[in-house]
């Protein structure tokens, strides 16, 4: 296991060094993780050795994997400000108990806005590097429909410029200006504006697309409107008062237990754009209605049984919501995702969530509901808090009035990050 981790942040083609104040801790034999590109302008003093070097290029949790048995410490390379859309967050997710020490330079995303002239505290921000493309467009899409006063997009291999500025002029309701910066950080740097020589833009090894409304560069202040954000945020808007689900669909969670699962999910306080999944979605119910709160929010539904895949698709066409459907086991797709705002375990047993509690307990909502006794005291254990919820409907019986039905138990457990 490594000793200590160094997180240096590269500024273009600059030469790099070493900071100071690191070189007592940071000496002798070494592992450096980096994208090949930063390699070759780092200067390293007569005290550090390489004992091996791994590659960011195929993605970071391959790379730290492989250095998961140096006994030492790491040094690792990374563009701008390590924070921002960096490895950081898969170096506390493999390495909690190792202390990292971090050194940033400025982000590609302040310079762009910088060379722009352009403030950017207002402005979305999303990347599109590593990304599922339909949760990339939704979540792009879900910012340009809400009318964002600016947005600048990292593009990847996989959604170039090309590929954003269409889906800019797709999803846009409002007139957008669009500039690309090109080779951020180096002496190559440059800034483009309409019309694009997209396949010369395309072949830049790093661009940012940059989409803001006209007034942008002498007005800051954000031109999404309240009545719009309430819209989108607001639980107790008339369409979520008035939506009903139970008339679609045979697999589903009862109405009742559904509001106070979704109560405890809160989807008014996720973080705007964040990723939800709904595990054991059966009929898609749960995840469908915090898509029906939260349109901003890129839902995820994961279910083994071909058939409810069906269910849930031809619910979300009828109710006219966005989700992303994925058929087979969750835990074949848990470790391949970014940290979900809110995960709702509806089936697939107390494995799934345990794997999802060992992944994200302590980052994320984690909400499941049990039917039965052991796998609510299974869930109890896991999740920490519990409460048995049991519907009872009226039901009428002609003339002599009404009689009461009852349905079985449901217990809902959820963490400590679902607390009110």
């Amino acid at each position: 296991m490594p000793t200590e981790i160094f997180i240096l942040g590269i500024e273009g083609d600059l030469t790099q060094r070493i900071p100071p104040h690191w070189l007592g801790q940071l000496r002798g034999e070494i592992v450096i993780l980096s994208r090949s590109s930063y390699l070759k302008n780092l200067q390293l003093p007569p005290s550090i050795q390489i004992a091996s070097t791994h590659l960011f290029d195929e993605g970071y949790t391959k790379a730290l994997m492989q250095a998961v048995t140096f006994d030492g410490p790491i040094l690792v390379l990374a563009s701008g400000d390590p924070a921002f859309f960096g490895p950081i967050p898969s170096l506390r997710r493999i390495f909690p108990e190792v202390p990292l020490h971090i050194c940033p330079k400025p982000s590609s995303i302040s310079r762009a806005f910088g060379l722009l002239g352009m403030n950017w505290e207002d402005a979305a921000v999303i990347s599109g590097v590593g990304r599922d493309l339909d949760l990339f467009e939704r979540e792009l899409g879900g910012h340009l429909r809400l009318g964002v006063h600016k947005i600048a997009v990292l593009t990847s291999k996989t959604t170039p410029p090309s590929y954003v500025v269409q889906k800019i002029y797709e999803f846009s309701r409002t007139d957008y200006e669009i500039e690309i910066a090109t080779d951020l950080n180096h002496s190559s740097q440059a800034i483009y504006g309409a019309p694009f020589e997209m396949d010369e833009i395309d072949k830049k090894a790093l661009a940012i697309v940059i989409a803001y409304q006209k007034d942008a560069k002498t007005r800051d202040s954000p031109a999404v409107s309240t009545s719009k954000l309430a819209d989108a945020f607001n639980p107790k808007s008339k369409r979520f008062s008035q939506f009903e689900f139970d008339s679609f669909g045979s697999m589903i969670t009862k109405r009742e237990i559904r509001e106070l699962v979704v109560g405890k999910i809160a989807p008014w306080r996720l973080p705007f754009g964040t990723l939800v999944l709904d595990i054991g979605a059966g009929s898609g119910s749960v995840g469908l209605e915090v898509a029906r709160q939260r349109p901003d929010l890129q839902l995820v539904a994961i279910e083994r049984r071909h058939e409810s895949i069906e269910i849930i698709k031809e619910n979300a066409s009828r109710l006219e919501l966005a989700i992303k459907v994925i058929e087979g086991d969750a835990i074949d797709y848990l470790d391949k995702i970014s940290t979900p705002s809110s995960i709702f375990v509806g089936g697939g047993g107390t494995e799934i969530l345990e794997e999802v509690v060992r992944l994200f307990g302590t980052k994320s909502i984690i909400v499941a509901t049990s039917a039965t006794l052991e796998n609510a005291q299974r869930t109890h254990d896991l999740l920490g808090n519990q409460v048995m919820a049991q519907i009872y409907r009226t039901t009428p019986l002609g003339k002599s009035g009404n009689r009461i039905d009852g349905y079985n138990p449901v217990f809902i457990s959820w963490n400590e990050k679902a607390q009110l």
